[in-house]
């Protein structure tokens, strides 16, 4: 059975939402250093890459070209695979509900791209 790709939309809108209220008064080092909070917004993130895969997967992309998706994309595959080398760096504040275009690139700094 298929799901309907606007279900994956709504997935990425919730999860940014996530993450920005699981951010809200929080810098970076708090972030970081507080291993629920990281956590929550790591996997947020991961799911943000996981839906913009399916939606890929489902022609959505070429609809919205805009959001830059194999960025999306990227990052959570560095997330689950490359977890070891993220960096301090990765701020929640990559992740905007209302501008997903406006996310950093946040990418390992071990030289890879």
């Amino acid at each position: 059975m298929s799901r309907d790709p606007k279900l994956y939309l709504a997935d990425i809108v919730e999860a940014c939402r996530r993450v920005e209220r699981f951010a809200s008064g929080r810098d970076d080092d708090q972030i970081m250093s507080n291993e629920i909070v990281r956590d929550a917004i790591l996997y947020n993130i991961v799911v943000i890459g996981e839906a913009a895969t399916q939606l890929s997967r489902a022609g959505i992309e070429a609809q919205l070209p805009a959001i830059p998706w194999s960025r999306i994309r990227a990052m959570r595959n560095v997330l689950a695979h490359e977890y070891f080398g993220v960096d301090r760096d990765l701020r929640a504040g990559g992740c905007s509900a209302e501008d997903p275009r406006a996310a950093p690139d946040h990418r390992s700094r071990g030289g890879k791209t």
